[in-house]
């Protein structure tokens, strides 16, 4: 092997290096916005197991409390909470969250939740 050679395998390492570095930089700014909106909906289907206790306006706090606690960018008129004729509660929420990649990329990323707790098994 000549001293020169092995030059290609440093290039090669130094581009699987920045691939690596790119995917956990765009890793960073994707996943908190999702990580919320999954926390969100695993709330929201505890508060609606929790339906037949709770008053309308009490779930509303705690949801309202939990999407300031998780940053998402929601207001209290921004949570929908209707009573079903047949009982069951329905539960909608929508939100978006803008994610800047730098470099003037900016990309929207859209969430909503619409749940009723009769999905919810007895």
């Amino acid at each position: 092997m000549r001293y020169g050679e092995s030059g290609g395998s440093r290039v090669t390492v130094l581009i699987y290096i920045l691939i690596v570095v790119a995917a956990f930089y765009f890793a960073s700014k994707v996943v908190p916005p999702y990580w919320a909106y999954n926390t969100m909906d695993d709330e929201v289907v505890q508060q609606l197991q929790m339906a037949s206790i709770n008053q309308e306006d009490v779930i509303l706090d705690d949801l309202y409390n939990k999407a300031q606690e998780l940053d998402i960018p929601v207001n209290k008129d921004d949570i929908i909470i209707t009573r079903l004729p047949d009982g069951h509660i329905n539960i909608k929420m929508n939100w978006s969250v803008t994610v800047d990649f730098g470099r003037g990329y900016k990309r929207v990323y859209d969430f909503e939740i619409n749940d009723t707790n009769m999905k919810l098994k007895s």
